[in-house]
């Protein structure tokens, strides 16, 4: 029940900071890099500093697939 708890906080947190990242400066024209929409240019690589099998490799690496 509390994997469950925190599972639904932590979706909510992702959800709550996704929908305030918003980028408006693509609406207005004026983006810093002039990319617009192609950020990142270059891979994410997402580091987990913790043993391969436990939870947080796990979420880790759920991140990378559906994030």
């Amino acid at each position: 029940m509390k994997k469950y708890k925190f599972g639904l906080i932590l979706l909510a947190m992702f959800v709550v900071l996704t929908a305030c990242g918003g980028n408006d400066s693509a609406k207005s024209g004026s983006s810093e890099t002039g990319k617009g929409s192609n950020f990142p240019s270059k891979p994410v690589e997402l580091i987990v500093p913790y043993a391969a099998g436990g939870g947080t490799e796990y979420r880790g690496s759920f991140l990378c697939r559906y994030g």
